[in-house]
C-alpha cells in the first residue's frame, strides 16, 4: 500500500475540538442547577465539578501538546492523572452517596436508576483510563482510550440540556440522551473503520455504554438494586 493510500486516523485530529464542544455543552447543561447558583450547591458537587472540569481540560490540552511536539510537557502533565483520576472517582462516589442518603431520596422516581449511572460511569472512566495507561507506548491506542473517558458524559449532558433548557422535551431525556450517545459512538466507529491502529477501542466503548444502558432499565428498577442503594446510603461516607 502506498503512503498516500495508507489508512489514517480520522477522529484524533478533531478530538480536542470534540471535547471542547462537550465541555461547552456541559456548562449549558449545568448552568441552571449549578453554575448559576454556586452558593447553594454542596461541597460534594463542587468537588465533583472541579475534578471533572480539570479532567476535561486535560483531554483538550494533552493532544494539542502532542501535536505541538511537546512530549516532555505532555508526559509531565500525564503523571498528574495518577492523582487526578482517583480524585474523580472519589468525588463521583461521594456525590452519589450524598444524594442517595438524603431523607426520602431512595423513594424519589428515577433515583435508583440515576444511581446506576452514578456508580457505573466512574467504573467506565477508570477502566478506559487503565486501558490508556497500559497502552501508553502506543499513541494511537492510548489517545483513543483517553478520549473514551469523555464519551460517557454525552448522555447526562444531553438529558440536562433538555430538562433545563427545552422543557417540552424534558420527558424525552430518558431515551434521547442515550440515543444520541449511542449514535455518536456509532458514527465514530464508522469514521474510524479504516484507521490503521486503535480502531478496536470504540466498539468496546460502545458495548460497555450499551451495557450501562441495559443496567439502567433492568437492574436500576429491581429489588436487588434497591437493597444495594439502602446499604450504600447507610454507609458513613458523606
Amino acid at each position: 500500500m502506498s503512503a498516500a493510500a495508507k489508512p489514517r486516523a480520522i477522529l484524533l485530529p478533531h478530538a480536542p475540538a470534540l471535547v471542547a464542544v462537550l465541555l461547552l455543552l456541559s456548562f449549558v447543561a449545568f448552568w441552571v442547577p449549578y453554575f448559576s447558583q454556586l452558593s447553594v450547591a454542596s461541597r460534594y458537587v463542587h468537588f465533583h465539578v472541579a475534578t471533572m472540569l480539570v479532567w476535561m481540560c486535560l483531554l483538550i490540552v494533552q493532544p494539542l501538546l502532542m501535536r505541538a511536539g511537546r512530549r516532555d510537557v505532555h508526559r509531565a502533565i500525564g503523571k498528574t492523572t495518577w492523582l487526578l483520576m482517583p480524585l474523580v472517582l472519589v468525588s463521583s462516589v461521594l456525590l452519589a452517596h450524598f444524594r442517595i442518603s438524603q431523607p426520602g431520596a431512595i423513594d424519589q422516581p428515577g433515583m435508583l436508576q440515576v444511581l446506576i449511572l452514578q456508580m457505573f460511569s466512574p467504573l467506565l472512566l477508570a477502566g478506559f483510563y487503565a486501558a490508556a495507561l497500559m497502552r501508553r507506548r502506543e499513541p494511537a491506542v492510548h489517545a483513543r482510550w483517553m478520549l473514551a473517558t469523555a464519551l460517557p458524559l454525552i448522555d447526562p449532558v444531553i438529558a440536562r440540556v433538555l430538562a433545563f433548557h427545552l422543557p417540552k422535551w424534558a420527558d424525552a431525556g430518558d431515551w434521547l440522551g442515550p440515543l444520541i450517545a449511542m449514535a455518536t459512538l456509532a458514527i465514530i466507529i464508522v469514521a474510524e473503520r479504516q484507521s490503521s491502529r486503535g480502531r478496536h477501542v470504540f466498539p468496546i466503548v460502545f458495548a460497555l455504554v450499551l451495557l450501562q444502558l441495559v443496567l439502567f432499565y433492568t437492574l436500576g428498577t429491581s429489588a436487588v438494586w434497591r437493597t444495594f442503594a439502602q446499604w450504600f446510603a447507610a454507609l458513613p461516607l458523606s
